[in-house]
Parts: C-alpha cells; sequence; structure tokens
C-alpha cells in the first residue's frame, strides 16, 4: 500500500468545491449521476484511498499512519496551505459576483480581500475571514426587508461555510503536530462523505426555499394578533364582515352544485368561487379565521426562538383566533339561514349539507385535506411576498410606467395569489377525489357552518354542532401545525448553526 505521506491531499481537504448551480433540476440531476456513475478520482488522491476503507476506519488508519510516517504532518500542512489559497481566490470572486455583490452594496458595505498565507505554520488568522462572517450576518438579516431568493440564500450560505472551512485549513496548515492535526482532518473528510449526498442537498435546498417565505410571513402573522381591547373589536368586526361574505359564496357554491356539467368543469367553478370569496375578502378588510394560523405560526415561532417565554403571545393569539373564528361563524350562520327563510331549499338539497357536516370520519379526514390546503397558502403568500421585495417590482413598475404601486398594494398581491391557490385547491380536490375514486374531499368551517344553517333540525342538531366542531379544530390545528412545524424547524436550525 502507498504511503499516506506521497499521496495528494489537496481534494480530501477541501473537496470538488464546485459552485453549485442555481437550477433545482440540474444539480439534482449532476449528483444522481454521481452516485449511479461516481467521478473519476486518481490512484494518487487520497479521497480514493478514504473511500476504499470501510465506514468508520479512517481515523485509526491515520492516527496509525502519523506513528509510522512522522512526515505525514508535513504533508498534510503543505495541503492545507495550498487548499487555503485556493479556497480563499474562491471566496475573494465569489463576494464579487451577482447576487451576492448586489447585496452588499445594497447594505453600502465592501467585501474585503482575504491575503494568501505564505509558506506553512503561519500563526495569525486573516482578519478579512472574521469581516467577512459578519457580512454574511448582515445579509441573512437583511432577506426580512429586503427579500431574498434561493440563489442569494445558497450563496451566503456557502459563503459563511467556505468561511468555516477557511478556519480550519488555517489551523490545519499551522499545526506541527499529528495530535493536532488528526481530528480536523477527520472532520473535514467526514463533510467529504457528504458532498453528493441527494438527500443532504434536496434537505438544503427545502431549507433555502423555506427561508424565503419564513422571513415576511412572521411579520405578517404578528397583524393577527390583538394587543389591545380596540385591536380586539376591529378583528371581531373584520370577520363579521368575512362571515358574510362565505356565506354569499358558500349559497352561491350551493346553487353551483345543482348544475348539471361535467365534474371537473364543477371542480373548476367551485375553485373560482372559493378564490372569488377569499380575494374579496381580503381587498375590503374582511377577515377569514382559517387563513390566520399560517401566519400567526411563523410569528410565535420567531419569538420563541429570539424571546424564549411566549405565555403572553399565545394567549393573545389564541383569543384573537378564537373571536376572528366566531364572528366568520355567527356571520355565515345568521345570514345563510335568513337567505333560507326567505328563499327556501329544496329538503333534498338540505338533507345532503347535513349528511355532509355531520360528525364522522371522513368529515374529520376531509378537514385536515383542508387544513393542509391553508397552510400551503400561507406558504405561497410568504413566498410572493418576499419575491416582490427582492425582486423589486413597485420600483421597477415605476421606472417603467411612472406609477409607484402603494404599501397596500404591496401587502394585498400576497394575499390575493394565496387565496387563489387555496380557492382552486379547495374546489378541485373533491372532483380529484371523485374522477380517482380516492377518498378526498374538504371541509371549511367558515362554509361548513354556513351550509349546517340551512338543514339543521332538534334531532340533528348535536351531531351537526360536533361536526362543526371537529371541523374548526382540525382546520385551524394542522394548518397551525404544519406552518409551525416548517418555520420551527428551519429556526431551529439556524440557531444551531450560528
Amino acid at each position: 500500500m502507498k504511503r499516506l505521506s506521497e499521496m495528494d491531499w489537496g481534494r480530501a481537504l477541501i473537496g470538488h468545491h464546485f459552485r453549485e448551480k442555481p437550477g433545482f433540476f440540474s444539480e439534482f440531476i449532476i449528483r444522481l449521476a454521481h452516485k449511479v456513475l461516481p467521478p473519476h478520482v486518481s490512484k494518487n488522491d487520497a479521497v480514493r484511498f478514504i473511500n476504499a476503507l470501510p465506514k468508520n476506519a479512517f481515523p485509526d488508519v491515520l492516527e496509525k499512519a502519523y506513528e509510522t510516517e512522522p512526515e505525514l504532518v508535513q504533508t498534510i500542512s503543505g495541503a492545507a496551505t495550498e487548499a487555503f489559497n485556493q479556497l480563499a481566490t474562491i471566496v475573494n470572486g465569489a463576494v464579487l459576483q451577482d447576487p451576492l455583490f448586489t447585496r452588499i452594496q445594497q447594505l453600502e458595505n465592501t467585501p474585503p480581500t482575504i491575503e494568501p498565507v505564505k509558506g506553512m505554520h503561519a500563526t495569525h488568522l486573516p482578519p478579512e475571514i472574521e469581516e467577512l462572517q459578519n457580512l454574511t450576518n448582515e445579509i441573512r438579516k437583511s432577506f426580512g426587508d429586503l427579500g431574498t431568493s434561493i440563489d442569494l440564500s445558497y450563496r451566503n450560505e456557502k459563503l459563511y461555510s467556505d468561511l468555516v472551512l477557511l478556519k480550519h485549513l488555517f489551523v490545519l496548515q499551522s499545526s506541527d503536530h499529528a495530535t493536532q492535526q488528526h481530528q480536523s482532518v477527520c472532520d473535514l473528510s467526514s463533510t467529504l462523505k457528504r458532498e453528493n449526498s441527494l438527500a443532504d442537498y434536496l434537505d438544503r435546498k427545502l431549507d433555502l426555499v423555506v427561508e424565503q417565505i419564513v422571513q415576511l410571513n412572521a411579520d405578517t402573522g404578528e397583524q393577527y394578533i390583538a394587543q389591545s381591547k380596540a385591536e380586539y373589536g376591529s378583528y371581531f368586526r373584520s370577520a363579521l364582515l368575512g362571515g358574510v361574505l362565505v356565506a354569499g359564496f358558500a349559497i352561491a357554491k350551493v346553487f353551483l352544485s345543482q348544475l348539471d356539467l361535467p365534474p371537473l368543469t364543477l371542480g373548476v367553478l367551485f375553485g373560482i368561487n372559493y378564490a372569488a370569496c377569499f380575494s374579496i375578502c381580503a381587498l375590503i378588510g374582511g377577515t377569514i379565521a382559517t387563513k390566520q394560523p399560517s401566519m400567526t405560526a411563523t410569528a410565535l415561532s420567531r419569538h420563541l426562538v429570539t424571546q424564549g417565554s411566549s405565555r403572553t403571545l399565545i394567549k393573545r393569539l389564541l383569543a384573537s383566533q378564537t373571536l376572528t373564528l366566531l364572528g366568520n361563524v355567527l356571520a355565515a350562520i345568521t345570514v345563510t339561514a335568513a337567505f333560507d327563510v326567505l328563499f327556501p331549499f329544496s329538503v333534498e338539497t338540505k338533507a345532503s349539507l347535513v349528511e355532509k357536516n355531520t360528525l364522522s370520519i371522513s368529515v374529520i379526514w376531509y378537514a385536515t385535506v383542508a387544513g393542509i390546503f391553508l397552510s400551503l397558502a400561507g406558504l405561497v403568500s410568504g413566498y410572493v411576498a418576499n419575491l416582490l421585495e427582492y425582486r423589486q417590482i413597485g420600483p421597477r413598475i415605476y421606472n417603467r410606467f411612472g406609477w409607484k404601486p402603494s404599501k397596500q398594494a404591496g401587502k394585498i398581491t400576497p394575499k390575493i395569489v394565496g387565496s387563489i391557490v387555496l380557492g382552486m385547491s379547495l374546489g378541485l380536490t373533491g372532483t380529484f377525489g371523485k374522477i380517482t375514486g380516492l377518498p378526498l374531499d374538504i371541509r371549511h368551517i367558515a362554509f361548513s357552518s354556513a351550509h349546517a344553517s340551512i338543514g339543521w333540525t332538534l334531532n340533528n342538531l348535536l351531531w351537526l354542532i360536533a361536526g362543526l366542531g371537529a371541523i374548526a379544530t382540525v382546520n385551524l390545528f394542522v394548518s397551525f401545525g404544519t406552518t409551525f412545524f416548517v418555520s420551527r424547524s428551519y429556526r431551529s436550525r439556524r440557531t444551531r448553526e450560528q
């Protein structure tokens, strides 16, 4: 076996270190190809030797090599020096490339240049590394105000990890004892093992997508948590307005369901009906309680990370949510019941609506499906809000047409997009279930309460109330829980990395 001191250690310390493409599928295909057909590694490369060893055997083998090959310390120190200078050159170029450089300019900052190490065993870490690490933290903090993209988030994350790697390489090149080098070399080799991991890549990409959402959704979510008695009153009036709108569109849905149309056409009409309801509600200042949890969950997640104690916030959140839910349900039931008195629905229609909302396992499952879509719509709204900020859509419209969109337009647009996504998802789910034979449909508490008010009697009242209670609980819990889990996972990981 060839002596380790005679091998090339450069790639083992720095890896491929290629700059990943911002395109998801292109990078995914590259990594998949490397899984099927690994890249060529020369016989003299230490990576080839490391990969050929049994799992977890490398630390012991390296320790023995240090004992039998005293010159290995100098070999690795020299390789670390070359790797440090190579990576420093990459980092110096990375900060001058968009979108990183554009964001640095927006922050009115100038990136420092890392000077190469001259010779082995340098003792003073270049101060530019710390300066650049502080700059990456400033860039991350700017995501909330200036927005971000997968490309920017990835490049900033990559820059930070490069700087951490530079520190490791500097320590490695400065060490002249085997015991000092051993742990650093083992840590770097384990990082290399993850280089072509598909799971790691997908996990990091998902993290970058979530980053675009949670930064702005947390700010929006705080607006749905009342801070005073006056705000509680305002939220309740807004919820009543939302309930009135829901009642009108719930009645429209009943009439649409009676049309003799193909299932897909009917599903599209249901979706348009839902989307119109949610969009108009956003435009005129109404509130629909089930759309709040996907926003307030990110606000609570951020508060737990930044403040720790959150008992007061949770109390206000529950009070605000309960009040808006009560306003929606009261208004929807009152308006729909009044319409039924003036223009009675048929007995068959009433029986059908009662059956659909009476407590059962299927109703709970359908409410769960609706909760997932509610969470998804909130995430989409956050993504669009971030996109508007990052792409500077407002200033670009002003430069092109001479008209500057108001701040209100910037806030409403994400809500409209989220409403359309939610509406079409709710409308087409039942159709998809019928076409495929899968048990798929939705139950939305605001619409269900309106429909239940049409056909209730003393004989079915208790089961209807139980059904509506289950729908409300599941809608809110699933929507809040899903969004909170996504946001909490992201923030917990960021906290561990800092």
